[in-house]
């Protein structure tokens, strides 16, 4: 895929951090802007930090829980989505080359799935299954953390998925029409 180049200085994420839904009350808020290019997508770990996939860059770019930069993290082929469970384990879909990769703590990273895929988004359940919205067969589909299909949600249904969230115990798809 093609994806359009902007000035750095254009581009920025800005978080809401620790919200508190009964209040309505937003603690910090702040911008990111060192280091990114082209972000798609953006995922937290148990300490905060921020990991944010940027096409152009071809990496997974991580700050700390304040927004500042740590490292790049390049998993191989076109990063585009993101997910991480709660034991901090990353997972990032190469839109690329149609993978599932693991960053495994150690640095390497796991092919765990290669079935020929166009992983626009991805989130896990609270009982660690990975959702990840497929362009390709344009459903969701799920699977446990080795990359061991469960099931597919949606084939034939879904038209252009291109996000999915997961809250209260079940996951939601977005599409684009």
């Amino acid at each position: 895929p093609s994806f359009p180049t902007r000035r750095s200085s254009d581009l920025a994420i800005i978080l809401l951090a620790q919200h508190d839904s009964f209040s309505q009350n937003v603690e910090h808020v702040f911008r990111i802007e060192q280091g990114l290019q082209s972000p798609v997508r953006i995922a937290l770990d148990n300490s905060d930090n921020i990991y944010v996939t940027d096409v152009f860059q071809r990496s997974i770019i991580k700050y700390d829980a304040s927004g500042y930069f740590l490292e790049s993290i390049s998993p191989g082929g076109l990063p585009v989505s993101i997910a991480i469970n709660k034991d901090n384990l990353v997972f990032t879909g190469d839109c690329e080359n149609g993978k599932i990769i693991r960053l495994e703590t150690d640095g390497t990273t796991t092919v765990i799935y290669s079935d020929s895929i166009y992983p626009t988004s991805m989130v896990i359940s609270n009982n660690n299954f990975l959702y990840v919205v497929d362009n390709i067969q344009k459903a969701v589909i799920v699977m446990d953390l080795n990359g061991n299909v469960v099931r597919t949600i949606g084939k034939g249904m879904l038209i252009f998925p291109t996000g999915i969230t997961f809250e209260i115990g079940r996951a939601s798809c977005r599409e684009r029409v």
